[in-house]
């Protein structure tokens, strides 16, 4: 099992390789993993896309309280 924490070093990893398309590369990587039957890989992936987005979600946060 992954840890939450992996899971989120590995989200911040993919926001620093990819900017902006770093929830669409998750999400791809976690629906080409389903089609090749590796369900558990797909989860995986799925939790990053979703840490993805929450880290997305406070770092706007903290944008907007510094304003």
């Amino acid at each position: 099992m992954t840890s939450e924490a992996d899971v989120y070093r590995s989200a911040s990893v993919i926001m620093r390789q990819h900017g902006d398309t770093a929830l669409e590369v998750a999400q791809a990587r976690a629906n080409k993993l389903w089609d090749a039957g590796d369900d558990e890989g797909a989860a995986v992936w799925m939790r990053i896309a979703r840490a993805i987005e929450v880290l997305r979600k406070t770092k706007t946060e903290s944008e907007d309280a510094v304003h």
